[in-house]
């Protein structure tokens, strides 16, 4: 949890697709760096693509600030979600959950992630 938190932004993507890979077989397509951590577009990884099948899409919103996510923050990422048509969203961040971001999430296919340890 020590690197999450305090890694530098080169360090701490690397850190992000591992979570991503080995906790939800989710492959980063794209990666943006921002203020508060990352956010990646992710595909199910799949060893051998034989099948022509569309890849349904991801949302990956990475948060390390110790502060509680802003609604405002969470409402964003849910109405790109939306937008995008973007299959879920996952938010991984440290702080234990709050009872209205908890009731936000809920809206929609998204999940949450807390406490890395």
């Amino acid at each position: 949890m020590k690197e999450y938190l305090t890694s530098n932004a080169e360090y701490f993507i690397e850190i992000c697709k591992k979570i991503a890979l080995t906790g939800y077989n989710l492959e980063p397509r794209s990666i943006k760096s921002k203020k508060f951590g990352c956010i990646f577009i992710a595909t199910e990884h799949k060893a051998e693509n034989w099948q022509n099948v569309r890849q349904q899409v991801s949302l990956m919103f990475f948060y390390r600030e110790t502060e509680l996510i802003p609604d405002s923050l969470l409402r964003q990422q849910l109405e790109e979600m939306k937008k995008q048509n973007y299959v879920n969203a996952l938010f991984v961040r440290v702080q234990a959950s709050h009872d209205q971001a908890s009731s936000l999430l809920k809206i929609a296919p998204s999940s949450l992630w807390e406490k890395i340890n």
